[in-house]
Parts: C-alpha cells; sequence; structure tokens
C-alpha cells in the first residue's frame, strides 16, 4: 500500500486511504516499530482523505499520529437503520462464546464483559466463555479483574484450541465479536 501511496503523490493523485490497524505497530519488534509509525503516519498525514469504520479508531489515530489528519467516518451500515419490535428467539441461548485469541484491549473485552453483567441479571444461567490464546499475561491479569470486579458467576476462560468447532452446540451457542476499532463494535 505504501508504494502505491508514493506513486499517487509522485503522480499527484488524490489518495483516499482507509487502512486499519494503526495500533498493531505496538506490537513489533522495536526496529520495525519506527518504521512502521513513520508509514503510518506518513500515509494518514498525507492522504487527502482518511476512512475510518469506528469512532475510536479514528480517535486512536489522531492520538497517536496527528490531529491534522483529514477524515470521514464511515459505518458498514447506516445509524438511520429503522428499529423494528423486538422478536424472541425461538431457541434458548445458554452460552455466548468468544473465539479472541489475543489482542484484548483492542477487541474491546472491557466492554464486552460490562455488557455480560447486564445479560447475566437478565438471564442468570447464561454463560461467557473466552478462548484465548493465553500469551498476553498483563491482558489475562486485567480480564480476571474485570470479572471479579463485576462480580460475574457464569464466565469461563479457557485455552484456544484448534478444534474450537467441534465444541460448539448450534442450538445454544451464539458467538460474539467484539472490537474496539472495526465496524459496529459489538457482533452476534
Amino acid at each position: 500500500g505504501f508504494l502505491f501511496f508514493i506513486s499517487g503523490k509522485i503522480l499527484n493523485i488524490p489518495i483516499i486511504n482507509q487502512q486499519h490497524g494503526y495500533y498493531g505497530h505496538q506490537r513489533k519488534k522495536k526496529s520495525l516499530r519506527k518504521l512502521n509509525y513513520l508509514v503510518d503516519y506518513l500515509m494518514l498525514r498525507f492522504s487527502e482523505l482518511c476512512i475510518f469504520t469506528s469512532i475510536d479508531e479514528a480517535a486512536e489515530a489522531k492520538k497517536t499520529y496527528s490531529n491534522n489528519i483529514q477524515s470521514k467516518l464511515v459505518f458498514n451500515r447506516p445509524l438511520s437503520q429503522k428499529k423494528s419490535a423486538f422478536t424472541p428467539v425461538k431457541r434458548k441461548v445458554s452460552r455466548l462464546i468468544c473465539l479472541a485469541t489475543s489482542n484484548i484491549e483492542q477487541k474491546g473485552f472491557d466492554r464486552q464483559i460490562q455488557f455480560f453483567a447486564e445479560i447475566e441479571k437478565l438471564y442468570p444461567e447464561m454463560k461467557l466463555i473466552h478462548f484465548l490464546n493465553m500469551c498476553e499475561t498483563v491482558e489475562i491479569l486485567k480480564i480476571k479483574a474485570m470479572i471479579n470486579e463485576q462480580k460475574l458467576e457464569n464466565y469461563e476462560m479457557t485455552q484456544a484450541v484448534s478444534n474450537v468447532w467441534d465444541l460448539l452446540d448450534n442450538t445454544t451457542d451464539c458467538i460474539i465479536s467484539t472490537s474496539r476499532f472495526e465496524g459496529r463494535n459489538l457482533v452476534l
């Protein structure tokens, strides 16, 4: 992408940039981190328009790189969708399952756990299960602290496994995906 960016600048072609993962450089080796930061900075700062898919993603990019980024927020579905009456689901969901393996902060687990605390009050039989790769010790400790703070009783943290799909029950399980930076932040 960066070579196309440079080519567009040389040819004086307006650049519209929709890049994702500005926070990814934080995990790379130190030697690559500065190069990654420079490339992101140049593309964000000197594109004629940057498109973001969430408010948090735009805020993170502007905070990290430059407040002078020309940007537009574009959601993957309109905010003006007509609200319809609630229709109860015919099958009973007993487990909410998150298949994230890492990047707990980026995936918005704090929001997910707050959301589940409210769900657990309404449906005490509901259970939240996180399949994680357990490599981010600090993040794991943060999750455990959030679970204790919210006083969640129906929570399970387990090691991610390659056959996770075999462990799911399609009659009672609901897969959830949350994100701080992608699209609309909660997918069921």
